[in-house]
């Protein structure tokens, strides 16, 4: 953040200093071109209840503002410096320069912050239930805000060789995040469990580092990238007191992970009725965790190559075959054994991550019988071969993933685009999609399902402009099936489907009436059913609650118009209203089990039931003084209601003013 305080400060000076130029036109054309936009501002920031949610992108504190734009321009440099500042959270600065096309430097920063949720363990209701003996809360986060923030650092450099047809380039970009979040964990000993709360600092940083050589050897392009990237995890791990066998462990780690890299790439020139491109990647991904006080060693690499190759042939104006290729293979290693000091014994074997290969094959034809007629025809493949995997055991080590060993996916798809009144007026595009997967690897995974597309744009002036789109989709998997042992070596097996439909719907239009009005409209459906089979409680006491429901509705709607109410002033307002309701609806008869008693379904879709209503407006003026000055005003209301529980319930309001001079 010093860094670009300084630079902004430095380009200030400089702008400052050098002024309005006072020199004749024509003697200024032949010099270079230097403008110049600074603006300074205030924003103001005024909440009510939990603001949280409803700002959730916001620094909740107020305080100044500035934004710059510097454009230098002569026949040899281009240079440009664009930055915006709202605080210290929030902030993007991009400069950019370049040297006769020889070299070019893009540098970037920015930062925004995510507030998050404070989950209270004060539950009076919670607390009054007979299960309430088991389970103590403990919270020493009462009080504490939880955020994230996240800062995003690029620099970029591309040069060209002066005597090699090629270039150079260098890339490293840093992703850092900082801030505070809650952690909560269960502390077993029986029959009390502590249920805990507390606060964890976050600082967490992400490094990469990419050096690349392309060059051009007549028809054909090759070039090599070499890349580095590493996670650093600055804060140490949390190490508490359990109580099951009473001592402090290490628990909930973020463990440092590196990447390494190598790709190579040729392609032919992007001309002519034969277009060919190939690439191969080989590297090494290393989990380098830190854990030692208990459980050790925790060592895990990845071995893994991937490769690529497409093809395009245009054997006639009117057709174009496409052809991809795509294979990645990931070879995992672990140690077969650990040692927990805290068990006896202390060594005990450790189930190998699952190998994995996926190879995908894609053809793809496009037809244009006329100008203003595209018919599309596609097919995909993709077959997974995957290791460590087998059948469920008994044994209380499972050496296997109860994944299928070989599963197949196809995809067809049926397209077309339309233009029947000329290229622009109006565009009718839409698309059929069939998929199949012979063994579907997961529950909530597609063995079939069927897509529909439709989509219209309609621009019959250039003041007036509509868009609508619809897209159905039904999915089912009815081949998924859930084995498990209990403690006496029953086998269990329940065969779990699963269905969905789902609806999209858009609409929107844009307006311009008069020369000085603006307005844009838009408005969105999701309407998603889901019916499978859920399993509830355990084995031998589990039971298979049949097409248990989840219903998902949500509505968007947003507004926007600006107005030029006289030659020097603009207003404008926004508005956005998103409602949505979700709910699990379980159905299942009366169960006893031991301790815990009779029990049913009754109250489960109300504690599962969301209702959440988002509303925001947005109002700003514009004035545009004369000798290059202009002022601007915005205002802002967000507000966040969920009509279940008002815990997070609240408005946030920003007032930000702003004065802006040009050079």
């Amino acid at each position: 953040m010093n860094l670009i305080r300084s630079l902004m400060v430095l380009t200030l000076w400089v702008t400052l200093l050098g002024g309005s130029p006072t020199m004749a036109a024509e003697d200024a054309a032949r010099l270079p071109a230097l403008t110049t936009r600074l603006s300074l501002g205030y924003r103001a920031v005024s909440n009510d209840h939990y603001a949280r949610r409803a700002a959730s992108f916001s620094l909740l504190d107020s305080g100044p503002t500035a934004a710059i734009e510097l454009k230098f321009l002569d026949p040899t440099h281009r240079f440009m410096l664009l930055g915006t500042y709202l605080n210290d959270s929030d902030y993007l600065v991009e400069a950019d320069f370049d040297y006769r096309g020889l070299l070019r430097v893009n540098i970037e920063s920015e930062k925004l912050i995510h507030n998050l949720d404070h989950f209270s363990y004060d539950r009076p209701d919670a607390a009054n239930t007979e299960m309430s003996f088991f389970f103590v809360p403990i919270a020493s986060d009462a009080g504490d805000d939880y955020y994230v923030k996240v800062g995003i650092d690029k620099v970029n450099m591309k040069a060209k060789l002066p005597d090699f047809p090629g270039h150079l380039t260098l890339d490293y970009w840093r992703l850092v995040r900082t801030g505070k979040m809650q952690l909560r964990y269960l502390n077993e000993d029986y029959p009390q469990f502590q249920l805990v709360s507390k606060t964890r600092d976050v600082d967490r940083v992400t490094e990469e580092f990419t050096m690349g050589l392309d060059t051009h050897l007549g028809y054909i392009n090759l070039a090599v990238e070499q890349l580095f990237r590493e996670f650093v995890e600055k804060e140490s791990i949390p190490y508490d007191l359990f109580l099951g066998t009473a001592q402090s462990y290490q628990h909930d780690e973020t463990p440092d992970s590196r990447l390494v890299s190598t790709t190579i790439k040729a392609s032919t020139s992007p001309s002519g009725g034969v277009v060919a491109a190939a690439g191969f990647t080989v590297g090494k991904k290393e989990n380098l965790s830190d854990l030692s006080s208990d459980v050790h060693p925790v060592e895990s690499e990845t071995d893994f190559y991937k490769g690529s190759t497409d093809l395009t042939l245009i054997p006639d104006p009117k057709l174009t075959v496409n052809f991809k290729y795509r294979i990645l293979d990931q070879d995992n290693s672990t140690p077969s054994q650990m040692t927990v000091s805290s068990l006896d014994p202390a060594e005990i074997d450790v189930r190998q991550n699952i190998d994995i290969t996926r190879a995908t094959y894609h053809a793809k034809v496009s037809y244009r019988p006329t100008t203003r007629l595209t018919l599309m025809g596609e097919f995909e493949r993709k077959e997974i071969h995957r290791g460590q995997t087998g059948a469920a055991t008994d044994d209380p080590f499972d050496p296997f993933w109860e994944l299928p060993e070989d599963e197949n996916i196809n995809r067809y798809r049926l397209s077309f685009i339309a233009r029947p009144l000329g290229p622009s007026k109006l565009k009718i595009n839409g698309w059929y999609e069939y998929r199949t997967s012979d063994d579907p690897a997961y529950g909530a995974s597609v063995e079939e399902q069927q897509q529909i597309f439709a989509g219209v744009n309609w621009t019959p002036t250039p003041r007036f402009g509509a868009t609508t789109n619809i897209r159905l989709s039904r999915g089912i998997n009815c081949n998924f099936d859930r084995f498990h042992y209990d403690s006496d070596g029953n086998l269990f097996h329940h065969e779990i489907d699963r269905k969905q439909q789902q609806e999209d719907f858009t609409v929107g239009f844009w307006a311009q009436p008069t020369e000085t009005l603006n307005v844009n409209f838009h408005y969105g459906f999701l309407r998603s059913d889901t019916s499978q089979d859920v399993i509830f409680g355990a084995a031998p006491n589990s039971y298979l609650n049949e097409n248990a429901d989840y219903r998902q509705r949500v509505h968007s709607t947003t507004f926007s118009a600006a107005l030029r109410l006289v030659k020097n002033l603009q207003a404008m307002v926004e508005a956005r209203h998103i409602r949505s309701h979700a709910v699990f609806n379980p159905d299942f008869a009366p169960q006893n089990l031991p301790v815990i008693g009779e029990f049913d379904s009754s109250g489960l879709s109300e504690l599962s039931e969301l209702e959440i209503v988002q509303s925001g407006i947005a109002l700003g003026l514009e004035w545009t003084l004369s000798d290059g000055w202009s002022c601007s005003s915005r205002f802002s209301h967000d507000d966040y209601e969920d009509r279940n529980s008002s815990d997070f319930d609240g408005t946030a309001q920003l007032y930000m003013v702003s004065v802006s001079r040009n050079w």
